[in-house]
């Protein structure tokens, strides 16, 4: 039974995804998961309260996946300086994968702030934990010349945030290597010509 049961929400998730990134979130209802899904709306209620939980669902699985990827490029054995750069790289990319090519879902990053950063609260928390984790590996092995490598972290969270706006606005179906390259390069060399 709990098998069944276990195959008809991965379906219900599954099916509610490919909606929300077709139709988007707000022009998908719950009938439109249901028939998609091929199940009765009673069964759907019996998984699932809302669209809304469906989604948080979907996030909250889009994000622990992100943190482990994210997670993954903290933990190598690269210098703290390569490991920075492999960061950015990832976290930039992981965006683009996430956008998945969807208007709808790139339209509700961009124009819906509000919902996108209250489900972001945890993985903020996390995100500043792997900056600060490298940061303080690279000033503590002299790679790095920063006095407080945990208020740089807050900081660079911040910056990366900031920056999303322009990188999902000129996302167009793949990554820009270009522009995460330039990230990168401001960030280690600033703009000022040498």
């Amino acid at each position: 039974m709990r098998t069944s049961l276990r195959i008809t929400k991965d379906k219900i998730l599954n099916v509610a995804q490919k909606l929300f990134i077709e139709m988007s979130f707000y022009g998908t209802t719950m009938k439109d998961i249901a028939n998609a899904a091929k199940i009765s709306r009673r069964t759907l209620y019996t998984h699932f309260n809302s669209k809304e939980e469906i989604f948080n669902h979907i996030v909250d699985q889009r994000i622990v996946l992100i943190n482990q990827k994210l997670e993954q490029a903290v933990r190598t054995a690269l210098p703290a300086d390569k490991r920075l750069k492999l960061y950015i790289k990832e976290r930039f990319n992981l965006i683009a994968e996430l956008m998945g090519g969807s208007l709808p879902i790139k339209e509700t990053f961009l124009h819906n702030n509000s919902k996108i950063d209250i489900l972001r609260k945890n993985i903020d928390k996390q995100e500043i934990e792997l900056l600060y984790a490298i940061l303080k590996d690279g000033a503590d092995k002299g790679i790095f010349s920063i006095k407080q490598p945990r208020r740089l972290a807050n900081s660079l969270q911040s910056v990366f945030k900031s920056l999303e706006f322009g990188f999902i606005r000129e996302y167009d179906h793949r990554p820009n290597p270009q522009i995460i390259n330039e990230y990168i390069n401001i960030l280690f060399h600033g703009i000022i010509k040498k």
